[in-house]
């Protein structure tokens, strides 16, 4: 930020010259080929709009974390455990 400023540079040769670029001719098309040059709008159909918006939220929907998968799996687990155990007490009468 503090630099010194730079002493002023001149150059020994003078700028070169601007280059004239030669322009193309002009072209003239007729009333017919005009339509061919034209915007036209197309109209996007509503399902291609809907699966742009779901893609969208796809991507902004925040992913699951493997800590809470893990988790989600062992609760599962041991609810799976309680209900064999509780089960697995009771005797069939004879």
């Amino acid at each position: 930020m503090n630099d010194p400023i730079k002493p002023r540079i001149d150059f020994a040769r003078p700028l070169e010259e601007m280059r004239d670029t030669p322009l193309r001719p002009a072209q003239a098309f007729e009333n017919s080929a005009q339509a061919a040059f034209l915007a036209v709008e197309d109209e996007v159909p509503a399902e291609e709009e809907g699966a742009g918006e779901r893609a969208v939220e796809a991507a902004l929907k925040p992913k699951r974390s493997l800590w809470r998968k893990m988790a989600g799996a062992g609760l599962a687990l041991f609810g799976v455990s309680v209900v064999a155990q509780g089960c697995s007490g009771y005797t069939m009468p004879g």
